[in-house]
C-alpha cells in the first residue's frame, strides 16, 4: 500500500543521553525520551492523528511514523517544529533546548498488525526516509520526489529546488528541502559533548568525570568582584565539605552566571541548597545542573525543599551477625549472581558471534566490510566479557576502583552500543545479497545483547554507587548494600529470582515427608506427598510435576526401582528426580545417578543445600522445557516453510533445497507440455468486481490442481489466467501425452461447470525441455525450449473448449484417439499441421 513514511530525529541526542546517564542515573534518560515523544504528540494532535495508528517505532532519539498522505506528513513536521520553538523560548540554557531533523519518503510498504498491538512494517521506503533524515539539517524537512509530487501546490511553493543528497552509504537521492525554522547560529543551540578536550569557541577544558552547575547571581557583572566570587566559593566548599578548590569554568556577561565543575553528587546537593535559600545572603538566586539536560521536577508554591543530607539513612539491624560476616556472605552471593547472569550469557554470545564470523569468512562472494564489522563485534564482546571477569577478581571490585565507577558504566555501554550498532547497520542493508543468509544470526546477537542489558547489566550498573556503612564513614560495596536491605527483610531469601514449581515428595517415613514439605512450602513450592513408590507412579502418570524428591529406601518398591520405571517411560523420562537418603548409602545413590537421577541429598536435610539443589533441578527442567518448546517451534516453522515451498516448487526440488543444494539445470527428454488459457478473461475482469474474479479463478485453479494429481501431471506455474503443466518430467509415466490429454479434458469440464460461462483452450506438445530453478528471493522452477514454445502456440491457435496437439504429440496417442487435422500459421515457425482432439478411439 502507498504511504508516506517520516523519520524524526533529535539533534545531539547521543551526547545528551550519555551525559545524563553518566552524571545522573538511567531513569533520567527515560524521562528525556518521554519529553521527545511529547513533541511527537503535539504534531499528531495538530493533524488529529492517533498515535497507535501512526507511530510505528519510537527509538530514543525520535520516531518513525506512517501517514496516509504527504500533506499530513508536512503538517505534522510543521507542528513539531513549532512546538520546539515554543519550548526553546522558555529556556536559558542551550543544553535544555530541542531541535529536530526530519526526512520523508513516499512509496509502497508492507504493513501487518502485531498480536500484542501495533504494526509491523517493511519496505525500501522506510530506509529512504531514514537516509533523507540523515541528510537534513536542523529545522528542515527533506522529502523525496514522490512525496513532493503528492503535495498540494501551495506547499510545493515553500520547498527548495530539487537536488542530490547523499545517504550514509554514499548513495544519491533526488530530494527537496523545506526550511521550517531558520537558525541564526545553529551550532550554539545544539548541545556539545562534555569530554576531555579543548572547546574551540570558549577555550574551556571540561573533565568528563565532573558535572557542571550554573549559579545565577542577582548582580550585574560589573558589581560582582573577584573578592565576592572567592567568598562565595569558600562558602560552597565549607557547605560541601571539600578541601580542593572549586574551579569556575566560565562567567557569563550581563546578569552573572557562574559555571562550576563539581562531582554529580556535589552539584545536586548544591542545587537543592540554593533553592532552599542556603546562599541567599550572597545574592545567589538560582542554580541549574548544566548536565541535567531535561527539566527536573521542582517544588510548587508553598512546598519546602528537602536537602539530600536531611534524609537520614535507615540503619539496618542484622541480629546475630557481624557486619564483616554479612559483607563476606554477600560477596559470595554477588559472584554467583554475576557468574550466572553476566559471564555465562556473555560467553554464549561470544560463541555465537565467532560462529557467524567463521561462516562469513567462508561465504562465497563475501564482503570484506561485513567480515571487518563482525570482527569488531567479536572484539567488543571479548572486551565486555573481560570487564565482567575483572569484576569477579578477588580484591579488585572495590579496592582498585576498576568495577564500580563511571568509567565502568561508560565502557560497558560503549561496547554494547558497538555490538548492536554494527549488527543493526547490516540488518538494514537489505540490498546486500549475502546479508539475508546472516540476518537471523545478526538479529539473535542483537536480541541476546539487549536481554543481557535489560536483565543483568542494568542491575550491575544500578549497584555501581558506593554507599556508606550505617556504623562507619567507610564506603562499602554495592552488593553489600543490597545485602543490608535483604537482611532487613529475610536474609534466608536473598535470591533475585525465586523458581517455584509443583513437587512430589516420596518417602515412607512421615517425619521425613513432613520436614521436606515444610522446608519446600516455605520456599513457595506446591507440594504433594506419596508414602510409597506405587502411589508415586500413579501420581506422576495422572498429573504434571516439575520435580520428584525420591527416598531411596522404601518398602514394596525401592527408590531406584521407581526411578527405573520413570526413565523407561518416554513420557516421564525427562522429569527431574532428586534422590534422598542417608550418608551410608552413597553407593546406591551413585547407582541412581547413573540411571538418570539429576542429583541427590543426604539426610538429615540441610535447608541451604535443599534449596540450592531443588532450584538447580528446576532450572534444568525450565531450560529443558524451553529447549523443547523452541524445537517444537522450529519444527512448526520448518513445516510451514516446506508447505510454502511445495506451493511453488515440485517436491524433489524442495528436497534438494532443504539439503542446501541448489538444483542443477537439467535437460529432460520425452516430456509432454500442456498450456491452458481462459478465453476472454481480460474483458471479464473489466466487467466484474475484483473479489468475484479472484474467487472464481481460485476455485478453478484449485480444481485443476486436484485433477493434475489424479493424472500424475506436474503443475509448473500459473500466470494470470494461464496454466502450465508437464507430464513425464519429474515422475516417469507410460504415456505423458495421454496423461495430458486426460487432464485437459478434466480442465475443460471443470470450466464448463462454473456459472460464469468461462471457456478454455488447451495446447499440448511433446519433446525435450530444459528445467531449472531461477531467482534468489522468490524461487521459480521453470521450463524452457522449443517444446514449451510450441505447446504455448498450440493453445493460442486452438479452439475454445477443445484440445490442440502438435504432430509429434499426436503420434504418441494416434492409436488411442480420434482427431481432425488443421494447418495453422505459427509465429516463428511458419505453417504447421496440428491435430484437434475429438475423442478416444472405440
Amino acid at each position: 500500500m502507498k504511504k508516506t513514511v517520516l523519520e524524526l530525529d533529535l539533534a545531539g541526542y547521543s551526547t545528551i543521553a550519555r551525559t545524563l546517564e553518566e552524571n545522573l542515573h538511567a531513569p533520567i534518560v527515560l524521562q528525556f525520551n518521554q519529553q521527545i515523544q511529547s513533541f511527537v504528540d503535539a504534531g499528531l494532535a495538530a493533524i488529529d492523528a492517533l498515535r497507535q495508528k501512526t507511530v510505528m517505532a519510537t527509538p530514543g532519539d525520535g520516531a518513525l511514523l506512517v501517514f496516509d498522505s504527504a500533506e499530513d506528513a508536512h503538517r505534522f513536521a510543521e507542528a513539531v517544529h513549532q512546538a520546539t520553538q515554543s519550548h526553546n523560548a522558555e529556556k536559558t540554557l542551550s543544553s535544555a533546548r530541542r531541535w529536530f531533523r526530519m526526512g520523508a519518503a513516499t512509496g509502497d510498504i508492507a504493513m501487518e498488525s502485531r498480536n500484542g498491538g501495533g504494526h509491523e512494517i517493511a519496505g525500501v521506503t522506510i530506509a529512504n526516509a531514514v537516509r533523507l533524515e540523515a541528510a537534513a539539517r536542523i529545522g528542515e524537512l527533506v522529502i523525496d520526489v514522490a512525496t513532493y509530487c503528492d503535495l498540494p501546490s501551495e506547499l510545493k511553493a515553500i520547498y527548495g529546488p530539487e537536488e542530490d543528497v547523499i545517504g550514509k552509504r554514499e548513495e544519491k537521492f533526488r530530494a527537496r528541502r523545506c526550511v521550517m525554522i531558520t537558525l541564526t547560529d545553529p551550532g550554539s543551540l545544539v548541545p556539545t559533548e562534555h569530554c576531555t578536550n579543548r572547546d574551540e569557541e570558549s577555550g574551556i577544558k571540561i573533565d568528563t568525570g565532573k558535572a557542571l552547575i550554573e549559579l545565577q547571581i542577582n548582580r550585574e557583572i560589573d558589581d560582582f568582584s573577584q573578592q565576592q566570587q572567592d567568598h562565595l566559593l569558600s562558602a560552597i566548599r565549607q557547605f560541601l565539605k571539600v578541601g580542593e578548590p572549586i574551579r569556575v569554568v566560565c562567567k557569563r556577561r550581563g546578569s552573572v552566571w557562574l559555571t562550576l565543575e563539581l562531582s554529580a553528587e556535589q552539584a545536586e546537593r548544591l542545587q537543592w541548597a540554593v533553592k532552599g535559600g542556603e546562599f541567599a545572603h550572597l545574592d545567589v538566586v538560582d542554580a541549574k545542573l548544566a548536565n541535567d539536560l531535561i527539566d527536573r521536577n521542582e517544588p510548587g508554591p508553598g512546598q519546602a525543599f528537602t536537602r539530600p543530607d536531611d534524609r537520614a539513612r535507615p540503619r539496618v539491624n542484622v541480629p546475630g551477625r557481624r557486619l564483616e560476616q554479612v559483607e563476606q556472605e554477600l560477596d559470595s552471593g554477588f559472584r554467583t549472581w554475576a557468574l550466572r547472569q553476566l559471564i555465562e550469557p556473555a560467553e554464549a554470545l561470544l560463541d555465537l558471534a565467532r560462529a557467524v564470523l567463521d561462516n562469513a569468512r567462508d561465504y562465497p562472494n563475501r564482503s570484506d566490510h561485513f567480515v571487518l564489522s563482525l570482527e569488531r563485534v567479536n572484539e567488543s564482546i571479548e572486551c565486555l566479557l573481560a570487564i565482567f571477569r575483572r569484576i569477579l577478581e578477588p580484591g579488585k571490585s572495590e579496592s582498585s576502583g576498576i568495577a564500580f565507577n563511571s568509567q565502568l558504566r561508560h565502557d560497558i555501554r560503549s561496547y554494547v552500543a558497538r555490538i548492536i550498532g554494527y549488527c543493526e547497520l547490516w540488518c538494514e542493508d537489505v540490498d546486500a545479497p549475502f546479508v539475508k543468509a546472516f540476518s537471523d544470526d545478526l538479529h539473535r546477537i542483537i536480541q541476546i545483547t539487549r536481554d543481557l542489558v535489560d536483565n543483568s547489566i542494568d542491575d550491575l550498573l544500578g549497584y555501581a554507587k558506593a554507599t556508606i556503612r550505617p556504623d562507619s564513614d567507610q564506603p562499602m560495596s554495592s552488593y553489600a548494600e543490597v545485602g543490608y536491605i535483604a537482611a532487613q527483610v529475610d536474609m534466608a531469601g536473598r535470591q533475585a529470582e525465586r523458581i517455584v514449581g509443583t513437587l512430589l515428595v516420596v518417602a515412607d517415613k512421615e517425619i521425613n515427608r513432613d520436614i521436606l514439605r515444610r522446608f519446600l512450602e516455605r520456599q513457595g513450592h506446591k507440594i504433594l506427598l506419596a508414602q510409597n513408590g506405587r502411589d508415586a507412579l500413579q501420581l506422576v502418570r495422572s498429573q504434571a510435576f516439575d520435580l520428584v524428591l525420591l527416598d531411596l529406601i522404601m518398602p514394596e518398591m525401592s527408590g531406584w526401582q521407581v526411578l527405573g520405571q520413570l526413565k523407561a517411560d518416554p513420557r516421564l523420562r525427562q522429569l527431574p528426580v532428586l534422590m534422598i537418603s542417608s550418608l551410608n548409602e552413597i553407593d546406591s545413590l551413585v547407582r541412581c545417578i547413573e540411571m538418570g537421577a539429576d542429583d541427590y541429598l543426604s539426610l538429615p536435610v540441610n535447608p541451604v543445600l535443599l534449596r540450592a539443589r531443588v532450584n538447580a533441578c528446576l532450572e534444568k527442567k525450565r531450560l529443558r522445557d524451553r529447549e523443547l518448546s523452541y524445537l517444537g517451534r522450529i519444527k512448526r516453522v520448518e513445516k510451514r516453510a516446506r508447505e510454502s515451498l511445495l506451493a511453488v516448487l515440485p517436491e524433489p526440488i524442495v528436497k534438494r533445497l532443504k539439503g542446501n543444494r541448489r538444483p542443477k539445470p537439467r535437460r529432460h527428454r520425452n516430456v509432454a507440455i500442456l498450456f491452458a488459457d481462459i478465453v476472454d478473461f481480460t474483458s471479464y475482469c473489466d466487467q466484474h468486481e475484483p473479489e468475484e474474479v479472484v474467487r472464481s479463478l481460485d476455485e478453478l485453479i484449485h480444481s485443476w490442481e486436484q485433477s493434475a494429481l489424479v493424472h500424475r501431471v506436474q503443475k509448473i506455474r500459473t500466470s494470470g489466467d494461464s496454466f502450465m503443466a508437464a507430464a513425464g518430467l519429474l515422475e516417469k509415466v507410460e504415456n505423458p501425452v495421454l496423461n495430458c490429454v486426460r487432464f485437459g479434458l478434466d480442465m475443460i469440464a471443470a470450466v464448463q461447470r462454473l456459472p460464469n460461462r468461462w471457456n478454455v483452450r488447451v495446447g499440448i506438445d511433446f519433446g525435450p525441455v530444459v528445467a531449472g530453478v531461477v531467482g534468489s528471493r522468490q524461487y521459480l522452477y521453470d521450463l524452457w525450449g522449443s517444446t514449451v514454445n510450441t505447446a504455448a502456440r498450440m493453445e493460442s491457435h486452438g479452439t475454445a473448449g477443445a484440445i490442440t496437439l502438435s504432430m509429434r504429440a499426436w503420434r504418441r496417442v494416434s492409436e488411442l484417439c480420434r482427431g481432425s487435422q488443421q494447418i495453422v500459421d505459427v509465429k516463428g515457425k511458419g505453417l504447421l499441421p496440428t491435430m484437434r482432439f475429438e475423442g478416444f478411439a472405440s
